[in-house]
């Protein structure tokens, strides 16, 4: 009687409708009476090039069409080391658009050559600054890549070609060829994309969420179920959930072309009043293979029930003949194992310490935990700052990669004039983070780097005779 009916194609289309009943029958016919348009997509190409780094041949007029007339960017050699180099490069270019709805990167390119492993990675920036990953070119024949940009992303976009090994003493001169490359946009209005965040998303009873609307292409209105027999039509609400339980969140966003709806199934979860998670046991043992030992160690998390706790994500520190930072997520009996790299240097013992506990759930609290910092011969009251390592250590930052803070630990047998220094990738100091002297113990040192570009970075330990070195990523 009343159906809905998806034409598929364009053009201008004549409507019949017959009624029947026991009397008989009439016809209804009504000429050119719905009209389907194609989508209005439009193609934008680069309007500049911005040479960083690299021998550049073409320029990017060649990557207007797939013609097989390329811009070719080749790598050039680091030369910012007396001994060591390596071979990079990175170049930019520059695109207007104007995209009220979708927006796809396409691209046609291949290297040739890749006789060190290093491939090519495109990201795209509306800021020139920072930059999100997009495709990575690491085919020898010509390949055609396509892939989704943020909705409504309008005015200025940068596309950017970096190669992503940058080791010492990989110096193969390798190059990107581009064919063709734009960015391609709808100019038509379209209906709402609907989407949403709430925070926080799990708590105590009464929980106060507060929910906001990340919908594209214009809404007007809004229409939110938020699972408990509640519903608002404000665009950005805050609601009060007042029992315990799991609840199902939707979003109806609409606009003059239509609606689109959003459903986060049991997205907020409200909590019994003092219901948390703790370290209840940590196991630490090792194998021994040959002359090489390894550290394990067991964490079990529990929740104040003293029930086992699954996809909690624990954060550790190992020390002993091999140390390291550790993360991971927790099975159904609560625990998680972490290893250590094997060592041929098998004296003291392995000890294992929880730097951190999160639940998407539960809240951890750290002054219920059982144990905190366990080693072979049994728990320990201390924390690991307390404790006196048998070695100059330097230990990975954690986490890694990170953004925009990471910790650095290294341990110290004695006292001792410390300095830490953080590098580059060409070699150049950024920043030192200690420099005076220091007693025996393991330390803690936190860089805050909001302030300086995503990438890879060198942190450096100098203590008397002893000197290492570290690499860390990051990522914003």
């Amino acid at each position: 009687q009343n159906p809905s009916h998806t034409y598929q194609n364009a053009g201008t289309y004549t409507v019949a409708l017959t009624v029947s009943n026991s009397c008989g029958s009439d016809a209804m016919t009504r000429v050119d009476y719905i009209n389907v348009t194609q989508p209005s997509n439009e193609q934008s190409y680069a309007i500049g090039d911005i040479p960083i780094t690299g021998q550049v041949t073409g320029d990017f007029t060649s990557t207007y069409s797939s013609d097989n007339v390329y811009e070719v960017i080749t790598e050039v050699a680091y030369t910012g080391h007396p001994r060591k180099t390596y071979s990079y490069l990175e170049h930019k270019w520059h695109f207007k658009v104007n995209a009220p709805s979708w927006a796809d990167f396409n691209l046609e390119a291949y290297r040739p050559d890749n006789s060190d492993g290093d491939n090519f990675l495109f990201e795209y920036s509306t800021d020139n600054i920072t930059f999100y990953p997009l495709v990575t070119v690491s085919s020898s024949s010509e390949q055609v890549y396509n892939v989704s940009l943020p909705d409504g992303i309008n005015g200025d976009v940068y596309i950017r070609v970096t190669d992503t090994d940058r080791s010492w003493d990989k110096s193969s001169m390798d190059a990107v060829y581009i064919d063709e490359m734009y960015i391609e946009y709808s100019t038509s209005p379209s209906p709402p994309v609907a989407e949403f965040s709430a925070s926080p998303t799990s708590g105590i009873v009464p929980l106060d969420v507060q929910f906001t609307d990340l919908s594209t292409n214009n809404p007007v209105a809004w229409n939110w179920d938020f699972g408990d027999g509640n519903a608002s039509n404000l665009q950005n609400p805050l609601h009060s959930y007042a029992n315990v339980g799991t609840y199902t969140v939707s979003l109806t966003a609409t606009n003059e072309y239509g609606n689109d709806t959003v459903t986060k199934t049991d997205h907020i979860t409200v909590l019994e009043e003092g219901m948390t998670i703790h370290v209840q046991n940590i196991v630490v043992t090792r194998t021994v293979q040959g002359r090489n030992c390894t550290g394990i160690g067991t964490i079990y998390i529990y929740d104040s029930n003293n029930q086992p706790v699954s996809n909690a994500v624990v954060y550790a520190i190992a020390t002993g003949p091999e140390g390291g930072n550790f993360n991971g997520s927790t099975g159904s009996d609560g625990s998680v194992t972490f290893t250590t790299n094997k060592s041929k240097n098998c004296g003291g013992e392995w000890c294992f310490e929880v730097t951190d506990v999160t639940h998407d759930t539960y809240p951890y609290d750290p002054n219920q935990n059982v144990v905190t910092l366990a080693c072979e011969s049994g728990d320990s009251d201390g924390p690991l700052s307390r404790m006196i390592p048998t070695r100059f250590e330097l230990l990975q930052n954690a986490p890694n990669p990170f953004n925009p803070v990471t910790d650095i630990i290294f341990g110290l047998p004695e006292a001792a004039s410390v300095r830490l220094e953080i590098y580059n990738l060409l070699g150049n100091k950024v920043t030192t983070l200690v420099n005076g002297y220091l007693p025996e113990g393991y330390h803690v040192i936190n860089w805050e780097a909001s302030s300086y570009s995503s990438g890879i970075y060198f942190y450096k330990l100098t203590t008397g005779k002893h000197v290492f070195t570290r690499r860390m990523t990051l990522l914003k």
